[in-house]
Parts: structure tokens; sequence; C-alpha cells
């Protein structure tokens, strides 16, 4: 929960933070200057029980004790360098449904895959949708 509630921070803090302080949380690698903009007018037009709630709800939620097999594809995606703050959920899906094609996006951290390559992401779900179509 400790890390959780630090994350959480942070983010409510993006709201106030400049763009060059923002450059000291996101990776300089990875987002442009253009992207700090962007992610700071968006935090900035959010209120900060809004940020809260939208992470908060998404930390903490609870599994069903009974979970029932449909037989649907399902994939669990996450990011190579995040790989150590999900251990605890990627041995749950593993136990909980056997069948899930785990997949680590390599050299990505949390969300990266969607915020830094959504052309590659949306062809990757378009891909998925119509597999499972067929």
């Amino acid at each position: 929960m400790h890390v959780h509630l630090r994350t959480g921070f942070i983010w409510i803090s993006g709201k106030y933070m400049s763009v060059k302080a923002l450059s000291s949380v996101f990776d300089p690698e990875k987002y442009s200057d253009d992207d700090l903009e962007y992610i700071k007018t968006v935090l900035g037009s959010m209120s900060a029980r809004t940020i809260w709630r939208g992470f908060y709800s998404a930390n903490n939620y609870s599994m069903p004790s009974g979970l029932i097999r449909t037989g649907a594809h399902i994939e669990y995606w996450y990011g190579e360098d995040e790989k150590d703050a999900r251990k605890w959920d990627i041995k749950y899906v593993r136990e909980k449904f056997p069948e899930v094609l785990i997949r680590e996006n390599k050299g990505q951290d949390h969300a990266e895959f969607f915020t830094l390559h959504p052309e590659e992401f949306c062809a990757e779900i378009i891909s998925l949708v119509q597999g499972a179509n067929q």
C-alpha cells in the first residue's frame, strides 16, 4: 500500500508541477517536452479528488472468490520495467487463470505501451478482437 500511496501522491502533485519538475518523474528519454506539457494540461484540468479517485479505484478492488471460466482469450500485458511491482499480480493471474497469455513489453514501464505507442497498441487490440471474432 505504501508504494500505491506514493504513486497516488505523485499523480496529484503532477497537477501542480512545472514541466521541468515532471521530467524528473517521467523518463525524459521516453517523454518529450510536448508529452509532459500535455500531461500537465490533463492533470491541471482535473481536481485532486478526481485524480485520487481514479488512481485509488484502479489499484484497490477485490476479485471474486469464485471465478467463472468463459473460454475467452485473455492476455495480461505489463512493462518489463514494472515487473517487480507486478510480481504479486502476475502470480495471482497465473494461479487463477492458467490459460492466460502473460506478455511482457520489453523496455517499457507501466502503461507505456498505449501512452507512448498508441498506434501499435491499437493494432494489437484490433488484431485480438478480430481474431476472437473468427
